[in-house]
């Protein structure tokens, strides 16, 4: 089965960075918290401190005779000779027994590094143990010795005898050198003096005997010399300096450790917020819902806190948010007939998509073309609508014009009067309303309750929806998101149909999908999709663009105290 979820490969910054805006409470929570936790357990490990010490490599001399100074000293190390031989096994076993001689250390303190080292020799990684070079092409330069310890003495101790072990390793290269020249020179000794036995060494002694006599001299004279020279064998390197006691450790460093995580999990926790994003395909502009099958009624935009500081109402009556507002109510209305009441029902897929804002702003706008309106705050779960017609002083409450007080006595409706929807279903003819502006009036929802049942399947919500559609030219009826709750498709029913609310860049295509699916299952019929809180940067070359306003500047006063719509309305449910 293929999908009819619409594609979108835009892919620009303001876009990305909403994305992270979006999620940036959770994104900076888990840095803090990775920042905070990597820096306290980072100040609960124990000192480590550093000491240096360091060889020089130099060119062996070559000149001299059979067994000159290229015999004494030991050959030229090769590259990564060093780093390999500080690590062999050998050289290690000969550090733990130095350390082990050395009078500096307590007991405690030996067994520990020898352990370490033991262990990281098993491992094959020497943290504690590291070799830098700063040498030539031909291996002639620096070789410094990076040690850690648990104390700075310990630090100092360890890199002196991990030098002094690597100095010997050395030496004894060129002193096995010398032996096998003298083991080589003997042997050669032994041959010839054999030789020279099994043949006659008298005056008339024969040419041969008399060569093999001087290749004997020689070979003893080198002997000798091999001999004398044993005790000055050198090794390819020697003591530039030794280490210094550190009086600074270089870890833990509990700040930058924090530091550095928080910008990791940031960094992580904004890529994985992003890809989420992605995979959710969110709609962003017009282009992104075209696939659904259903009309594109129009867009609101984001509304910043200075469009806002003189209420919603007066932001309806001009700007972006009066040609947005504008465009919805051309829109619906061509989707509804003329000259008949009309019941809308206004919802969304999810929370937080500003679908009462959405419908108070509609309320303003057809109010504003004459029609006589009627706000119903039917999210019994979470309403919202007192709260963003709330204005200065005491709201004006008025008997609903639907009210037959011939019915019965007067004065009830006036002492104890129905100003909720669910007392309003109970007592028809004794409901109040708030005028909240000229041309529109609010039921509320009262107090929040967790079962709504006993509004949505009230026997007379029908007779109510008649009654009152006929006193109004719109019955506008916020309903609770339609993937949360299904109070929203019982009141489809029963008025001519629903307008969906979503939010750009946050409202995903599957959420729409799965709406309006929810919709064509219960047989409610959805009017279009408004697209809510739209960047403007997504939007260029839109009516956003253009600033005109009402005829007439002023902007419509509710007939009594100044209720203007609340400041917080772009973000209301």
């Amino acid at each position: 089965m293929q999908s009819n979820l619409p594609t979108n490969e835009d892919f620009d910054f303001p876009r990305l960075l909403m994305s992270v805006r979006r999620h940036a409470l959770p994104i900076l929570s888990a840095a803090l918290l990775a920042g905070a936790g990597t820096y306290y357990l980072s100040s609960q490990q124990p000192p480590v401190y550093e000491a240096v010490s360091s060889a020089i490599a130099s060119r062996p001399d070559t000149s001299g005779g059979v067994v000159g100074s290229n015999l004494v000293s030991a050959p030229q190390l090769p590259q990564g000779a060093v780093d390999k031989a500080i690590h062999s096994r050998d050289v290690i076993e000969d550090i733990i027994r130095r350390l082990n001689d050395s009078t500096e250390l307590s007991a405690p303190v030996k067994a520990d590094l020898s352990r370490r080292l033991r262990s990281q020799l098993q491992g094959g990684s020497f943290p504690d143990l590291q070799v830098s070079a700063l040498t030539d092409g031909q291996q002639a330069g620096i070789y410094e010795l990076h040690v850690k310890a648990g104390t700075p003495v310990a630090a100092r101790v360890l890199a002196d005898t991990s030098l002094e072990s690597l100095l010997a390793w050395d030496l004894g290269r060129a002193q096995r050198r010398i032996a096998q020249a003298k083991n080589s020179l003997q042997a050669q000794l032994d041959a010839l003096t054999s030789q020279l036995g099994q043949r006659s060494t008298g005056p008339n002694a024969s040419l041969e005997v008399q060569t093999l006599a001087a290749a004997r001299a020689q070979v003893q004279q080198n002997l000798l010399q091999v001999r004398v020279l044993e005790s000055a064998a050198t090794g390819s390197l020697d003591t530039v300096s030794q280490a210094v006691e550190p009086n600074k450790s270089v870890s833990p460093r509990p700040v930058r450790s924090g530091v550095l995580a928080a910008l990791l999990t940031l960094l992580l926790a904004s890529g994985a917020a992003l890809l989420t994003d992605s995979l959710r395909r969110r709609v962003h502009g017009e282009q992104d819902l075209a696939g659904y099958g259903v009309p594109f009624l129009g867009k609101l935009p984001r509304l910043s806190a200075a469009d806002l500081k003189s209420g919603m109402v007066e932001a309806a009556r001009s700007g972006s948010l009066y040609m947005g507002a504008g465009f919805l109510r051309v829109n619906l209305l061509s989707q509804l007939p003329a000259g008949k009441p009309r019941r809308i029902v206004v919802s969304s897929a999810r929370p937080g998509e500003g679908k009462s804002s959405v419908t108070a702003v509609l309320a303003a706008s057809l109010a504003a073309s004459g029609l006589r309106v009627l706000v119903v705050d039917a999210d019994m779960h979470r309403p919202s609508q007192p709260q963003l017609w709330r204005g200065f002083g005491n709201p004006l409450w008025r008997i609903m014009p639907s009210c037959r007080l011939n019915a019965i006595d007067p004065t009830k409706t006036l002492m104890d009067p129905a100003q909720t929807l669910p007392s309003a279903l109970d007592r028809l003819d004794e409901v109040q309303v708030m005028a909240v502006a000229e041309n529109i009036d609010l039921l509320p929802a009262g107090r929040p309750m967790k079962d709504s049942s006993g509004v949505i399947g009230h026997p007379r919500l029908a007779e109510a929806l008649d009654r009152w559609g006929a006193a109004y030219d719109v019955v506008l009826i916020d309903t609770p998101p339609m993937l949360v709750l299904a109070d929203a498709m019982a009141f489809a029913h029963l008025a001519d149909g629903v307008v969906l609310v979503a939010e750009a860049g946050s409202t995903s295509g599957q959420e729409i999908q799965s709406a309006l699916n929810n919709a064509r299952v219960t047989g409610a019929r959805i009017l279009g999709i408004v697209l809510n809180k739209q960047v403007r940067s997504e939007d260029k070359g839109t009516y956003y663009d253009y600033s005109y306003r009402m005829e007439g500047s002023t902007p419509v006063r509710p007939a009594a105290n100044d209720t203007r719509l609340g400041r917080h309305a772009s973000s209301s449910d």
